[in-house]
């Protein structure tokens, strides 16, 4: 994930160590979140603000959690709030398609986020790796590559004209939420391009 990478990258400008990526996509495991604390990295830590922040941006996953709850409420609650951690825009997105479908299978969730998971924890660390080598994150071009993630979700949620006009004001937040993280990501590669090349962070 091109998205991870970046997160890797950044990440190691601002001094966190291998461990401390892989900790904090391992346990927060939310890229938008994850990209505007990076943003907001400084010296202190602002610890207060960086916390309110993510846990703002992380709120949508209580609408997404309440939408999947009429399958989810047959599951002994232990097993509904641990399939829940594993939620995203985008494994809600494939469970609600096959939800709708009348596959409804709590499994779905699980496997989808598991490999999500994977996915993320490794392309971060990676990131955080090879970092050194990578000497502008924004020219990667990742403004491009959330909306491209963002026309993928509504594309595979499309029910017709219906779906047209709850999308309009959804679609400007889910956009607003998107270009926060963006420039933050911009903001942070340029004040990393800032930093000396030749130093190690770790």
């Amino acid at each position: 994930m091109a998205f991870g990478l970046v997160f890797g990258v950044l990440a190691r400008r601002v001094g966190l160590s291998v461990g401390e990526v892989c900790l904090m996509s391992a346990s927060v495991f939310t890229g938008s979140g994850q990209v505007v604390a990076i943003g907001m990295w400084a010296t202190p830590i602002p610890i207060v603000a960086v916390v309110a922040t993510t846990l703002l941006i992380g709120l949508r996953h209580v609408l997404l959690g309440l939408t999947l709850q009429p399958w989810y409420a047959r599951l002994p609650a232990w097993r509904a709030y641990a399939s829940y951690f594993l939620l995203t825009d985008e494994s809600w997105a494939l469970t609600t398609v096959e939800f709708d479908a009348e596959r409804a299978d709590g499994g779905f969730l699980v496997g989808a986020g598991l490999l999500l998971f994977a996915l993320w924890v490794s392309s971060t660390t990676v990131g955080r790796t090879i970092g050194a080598a990578i000497q502008d994150p924004s020219a990667w071009g990742l403004e491009f590559a959330l909306v491209a993630v963002f026309i993928a979700l509504l594309a595979s949620l499309a029910r017709g004209r219906s779906t047209l006009l709850p999308w309009g004001p959804g679609g400007l937040g889910r956009r607003g939420r998107r270009s926060v993280a963006s420039g933050h990501v911009v903001r942070a590669a340029r004040g990393a391009g800032r930093l000396d090349p030749g130093a190690d962070p770790s």
